[in-house]
This record gives C-alpha cells, sequence and structure tokens, in this order.
C-alpha cells in the first residue's frame, strides 16, 4: 500500500513540475512598452505585435513591444514589466532600407538576448519591417510576428 501512494505521490510531483514548465515556456515574457519609461528617446524604429491577416494595418495591430535607437545599437523592451535597455552584439549594422532584404540584429544584456529578423520594404513613412522577434532567456525561446517602422 505505501508502495502504491508513493508511486502515486510521485506521479503527482512530476505532473505539476511539467506542468509549470509548460507554463514558463508558453508565457510571455514582452509586454506592452510605455514610451514614457525610455530615458533615451531617440528611437524612431518601432514595433508591433502583428497577426499578419489580410486586413491588419502594414504597421502591425497589436501592442508597442520594440523600439530601437536611431543608430540600431541600442533595444528597449519590457521584460516582465521591467523596461530594460540591450545593446547590440555585432559591430557592423545596416541602416540601408533595400526592396526584399533580410535583417537579422541581435542584442543582449547577458541576461536577454534578442534576435530581430525582418524583411526590408521601403515605403512613404519610412522603412517597414516585418518579422520575428526571438528572445531567449533561461533556456528558453519566445517567438512574437512583429511589423514596424522606422522613420528615418
Amino acid at each position: 500500500m505505501r508502495f502504491v501512494t508513493a508511486l502515486a505521490l510521485f506521479a503527482a510531483s512530476m505532473a505539476s513540475t511539467q506542468a509549470l514548465a509548460q507554463d514558463v515556456k508558453t508565457q510571455q515574457i514582452l509586454m506592452p512598452l510605455d514610451v514614457k519609461q525610455v530615458s533615451k528617446w531617440s528611437t524612431p524604429y518601432e514595433y508591433r505585435i502583428a497577426s499578419f491577416a489580410k486586413d491588419e494595418s502594414k504597421l502591425g495591430g497589436g501592442a508597442l513591444i520594440l523600439l530601437l535607437s536611431q543608430d540600431q545599437r541600442k533595444a528597449f523592451v519590457n521584460f516582465q514589466g521591467t523596461t530594460i535597455e540591450l545593446s547590440s552584439v555585432q559591430k557592423n549594422l545596416a541602416t540601408s532600407c533595400v526592396a526584399g532584404e533580410t535583417r537579422q540584429n541581435v542584442y543582449s544584456n547577458g541576461q536577454v538576448r534578442l534576435l530581430l529578423k525582418l524583411k526590408l520594404e521601403p515605403a512613404a513613412e519610412g522603412c517597414l519591417g516585418n518579422g520575428l522577434i526571438s528572445v531567449y532567456v533561461d533556456k528558453h525561446t519566445h517567438r512574437y510576428l512583429v511589423k514596424g517602422l522606422s522613420a528615418l
């Protein structure tokens, strides 16, 4: 009888551990960004969550989740309720806007690593970028489809 009880407790423990791990994996870690929280407001690049639905605007329809500085060396995100600054890990960043070009930038602060992968398109408003943000933290990857614009 003790064996059956111990086995049942072990199974329940494993199930709750797996559920907790699943919650961590599916938890959204980037939250809507309040531009007032960004102390160095020189960020003409703005990216919003996108669904890529046919009726969605070319700037995305969701929350603002990423701001990039004019030289693209700094990124600002709301990470689990706190606005943080990430720095580019690349030495040479492309700043041109060529139709169909794919751009990949990587940012980090030691704890959080963010990969921004965009397909670019020149427009009257600036440079449109559509793509994916991947955030790596605590051995987990969180992905967000985004659309954005540079007013440059």
